[in-house]
């Protein structure tokens, strides 16, 4: 009634009225989260009420003596699970998934391997097996044994990049400091609790796609074998430059995104760097291949050889290159974690620590002299 210009009476009376409405309903939501607050605030604060824990956690194993405390706690207690709404779900569970997921997606794999236009004889195994391409199934299964190490390097890159950085942010770090721990006991439990968290997951897909792979032919199950070591390789390179991140960063984001950076974009440079040695050791394999054809009276190397030969033998020889320089390259990201923590974090007068090689260790000591 204010914009056709209708009495006062008329517009108080409508006013007052909306208040009266829209206003109870918002004492009546105020009461409702007051009430509902008050009461997770004092759980909160007594402690109580809290989540009943999951089946993993009621699985745990005991820390029996001699046992890495660290390597127990990023094994049992944080998991393999990336997030932590995922911690409640049974690791049975999971692996079991894990391996009816491989039988699924590898049996499509072996299906649509089936050469066109033949037929599919569901009651004969040997005869659905000899209509297989082996190089449609080799191709198929190198693609999912790919996409399985970058999923699997994932969630090690995600657990490794908030291992330290998270234990930070939860003002946990200072008590695992002054543990009588040594550093390199901290940083690689720290990986190899994560890294043993993810391998029964690993487990459960090699094992029913290595079974299945060996029905698409030998050049299946060979991608399928060389790619599970490559994935174990995988998590272990990414694992260490999640923990030299989760380090150095500031803050658990920033890590992950240094992790991602380190793990998937240096990857690519570190092959793309070892290309060439990858070529040297695919013509010395190609060599030793064409030894082992003439000791054994066999010529198939050395009349095929083409483009699909030379590819075989170029991506063996650069699983071969890129495992040692992962491998080495893990190695440098651990040790330079462990240097930052024992140097710029931890109080060392502990044996086995690392030391600064500077001028301020190599002079001796003087009486009032103030040591950093």
């Amino acid at each position: 009634p204010a914009w056709n210009g209708g009495s006062a009476s008329d517009i108080g009376s409508r006013l007052f009225g909306s208040l009266l409405v829209w206003g109870g309903v918002g004492v009546v939501c105020v009461c409702l989260a007051t009430w509902r607050l008050r009461a997770a605030y004092i759980r909160q604060l007594e402690g109580s009420g809290r989540k009943a824990q999951g089946t993993l956690h009621g699985a745990r194993p005991a820390l029996a003596d001699g046992d890495d405390p660290v390597r127990w706690r990023e094994q049992h207690v944080a998991g393999a699970a990336p997030v932590p709404w995922l911690r409640d779900v049974s690791a049975t569970a999971g692996i079991v998934a894990v391996a009816l997921f491989t039988v699924v997606s590898s049996s499509t794999l072996l299906f649509w391997s089936v050469s066109p236009g033949t037929p599919l004889p569901w009651h004969d195994v040997a005869a659905f097996v000899r209509a297989i391409d082996p190089r449609v199934a080799g191709s198929l299964f190198l693609v999912q044994s790919i996409g399985v190490m970058l999923l699997a390097s994932l969630v090690v890159a995600i657990r490794c990049s908030g291992a330290i950085s998270g234990e930070r942010e939860q003002q946990t770090w200072e008590a695992l400091l002054l543990t009588p721990l040594h550093t390199r006991d901290l940083i690689r439990g720290k990986l190899a609790g994560v890294w043993a968290a993810v391998l029964p997951y690993v487990a459960a897909y090699g094992i029913p796609a290595l079974g299945l792979s060996f029905l698409g032919g030998f050049i299946a199950f060979l991608w399928t074998g060389l790619w599970l070591a490559v994935t174990l390789l995988a998590m272990y390179y990414v694992g260490a430059a999640g923990l030299w991140c989760s380090t150095v960063a500031r803050g658990s984001w920033r890590s992950l995104l240094g992790t991602m950076g380190l793990g998937y974009v240096g990857g690519f440079l570190i092959f793309m760097v070892g290309s060439p040695f990858s070529l040297i050791i695919g013509g010395v394999l190609f060599l030793f291949l064409q030894a082992g054809e003439g000791f054994y009276g066999t010529s198939y190397l050395r009349n095929n050889v083409g483009m699909d030969e030379f590819v075989f033998i170029f991506l063996i020889g650069s699983c071969l290159m890129l495992a040692l320089l992962f491998y080495v390259a893990a190695g440098i990201f651990l040790t330079k974690a462990e240097n930052w923590v024992a140097q710029k974090e931890r109080i060392r007068h502990w044996r086995n620590e690392p030391r600064y090689r500077d001028n301020a260790y190599q002079q001796p000591y003087r009486p009032g002299a103030v040591r950093y």
